[in-house]
């Protein structure tokens, strides 16, 4: 298969003393990013009693309305406290989202978050943007392999390379072992019976809630458990 064919199928709370504050600190686990064997990107404590993953489409609207509405109190009250963990593991339904994840994988891990956050909140701009696009033009970069220009047609260039090396982003972008990567991992969601977004496994196990209001009692659950 050519290089080009896979990219286009795919109140106010009291000032603490300077001895609570660090302890406060040093408790925040959301400073603490790697990459899963699965592909994903975990936030948190690697040994948290509970493991939250969430596989997410950048194109998808009710991922977006999750991520505004339950990602700051996840984070706040459950990752940073070294409770939860939270793995995020790409799972495009188009060629834009393919497009977008792509990229968006070779900021580094330690802003992956920051421009998944960046793109979910800003998605209906960029996905009108790629929409409303000249076509030949669209076809001609593909036909160069240039991930990164399809990004900049989109107008979301600038969150991805932020104050990074555009070089190095570039780079990654356009090599197809990115986007491979990606394909392997949505192929093995859709085997463990993923078939949309947001989906949510907690503990290993899927979980049939998309939505905050519905995932949070799992996790307590999970956490009483």
């Amino acid at each position: 298969m050519k290089r080009i064919a896979l990219l286009m199928a795919l109140a106010l709370p009291l000032a603490p003393t300077p001895a609570v504050a660090q302890k406060a600190a040093a408790a925040d686990w959301t400073g603490t990013v790697k990459v899963t064997e699965a592909g994903g990107y975990l936030m948190g404590n690697p040994d948290a009693p509970v493991r939250l993953v969430e596989y997410v489409s950048l194109t998808c609207g009710h991922c977006a309305t999750f991520h505004q509405a339950g990602m700051p109190a996840l984070v706040r009250d459950y990752v940073a406290t070294g409770q939860v963990s939270l793995e995020m593991r790409n799972f495009p339904l188009n060629v834009v989202d393919l497009i977008a994840a792509t990229a968006s994988r070779c900021v580094g891990t330690d802003r992956y978050f920051e421009v998944t956050a960046s793109l979910l909140g800003s998605q209906g701009d960029w996905i009108n943007a790629f929409q409303t696009a000249d076509r030949a033009l669209l076809e001609t970069l593909a036909s160069r392999n240039d991930v990164m220009g399809l990004v900049s047609v989109g107008g979301i260039d600038g969150v991805l390379v932020g104050g990074g090396d555009r070089a190095a982003i570039t780079a990654c972008a356009n090599d197809m072992t990115t986007a491979m990567a990606l394909d392997r991992m949505a192929k093995a969601a859709r085997t463990a019976g993923v078939n949309g977004t947001p989906t949510f496994s907690i503990n290993d196990g899927l979980v049939a809630v998309h939505d905050w209001a519905s995932l949070k009692p799992l996790i307590d659950k999970a956490l009483a458990e």
